[in-house]
């Protein structure tokens, strides 16, 4: 993030800056195969406007929700954009709705763009930095979508892996076809010709099926001279539950 510029923090401490705040933006669909659309709203007579050697196109673009508020929640800002470029509207509909670009606000005063009298590419607010999270609204007049932080981990489990009491690899396939096994999805290692069902029991090659709990795994690779040997396993048996619906 960009730390705020002496001279914005003087403008900020100023009743009266005497220049308007500028809104500069930036669409990054480069990770997507796309562009980079450098756009803004104005005020500035709908002029191409220059900021730190880079050009921002006049579009009607409206951008609500970047607040941050005390309450703990990300920001799930909305923004707006017109439809009246074609090109940018070819972009949405080819890179599936734009989701996972790179949205960024630069803001300024109009005294710190290029060609100013105290043009100044640092002075600048920190940057806002969103990425796409999904689209809201599209006819024929707008595009809308819905941003959100690169730290909004909603959804995202702590820790990754899940503690659970079934195993969590992914057991080898019987391809009736070719009357082989199909490991090209497989995880785990267990490759032996000794075929079980889910219940344990003795069965053919086709009906080959991991029960994924440790009496299965056990199974397919017993002990040796009365020593559990190191199980591949992917699960935590600890925490199932205890009794009759339980086997080791």
């Amino acid at each position: 993030m960009t730390d705020t510029n002496t001279s914005i923090k003087q403008d900020i401490q100023d009743l009266n800056v005497g220049s308007p705040l500028v809104s500069l933006y930036s669409l990054d669909l480069t990770s997507l195969g796309g562009s980079t659309y450098y756009l803004t709203a104005g005020p500035l007579d709908n002029d191409i406007i220059t900021f730190n050697g880079i050009d921002y196109a006049p579009l009607p673009i409206q951008v609500e929700g970047m607040e941050w508020s005390g309450d703990g929640k990300m920001p799930r800002p909305t923004v707006t954009i017109s439809n009246i470029t074609l090109a940018f509207l070819a972009e949405v509909v080819s890179l599936g709705d734009m989701v996972g670009a790179v949205f960024t606000r630069i803001r300024t005063y109009k005294k710190y763009l290029d060609g100013e009298a105290e043009a100044d590419p640092t002075a600048q607010f920190p940057a806002d930095i969103f990425e796409i999270n999904r689209k809201l609204k599209h006819n024929k007049y707008l595009m809308q979508f819905e941003l959100k932080s690169p730290l909004d981990l909603e959804r995202v489990l702590i820790p990754k892996r899940q503690v659970l009491p079934f195993c969590q690899h992914t057991y080898r396939v019987y391809n009736t076809t070719t009357e082989t096994f199909d490991y090209s999805n497989a995880s785990c290692p267990y490759t032996d010709t000794d075929y079980y069902d889910a219940s344990g029991s003795t069965v053919t090659a086709a009906n080959d099926v991991c029960g994924k709990r440790l009496f299965d795994c056990r199974l397919r690779f017993p002990s040796t001279n009365n020593t559990d040997n190191q199980l591949p396993a992917r699960m935590f048996p600890g925490v199932g539950r205890f009794g009759k619906p339980y086997r080791k």
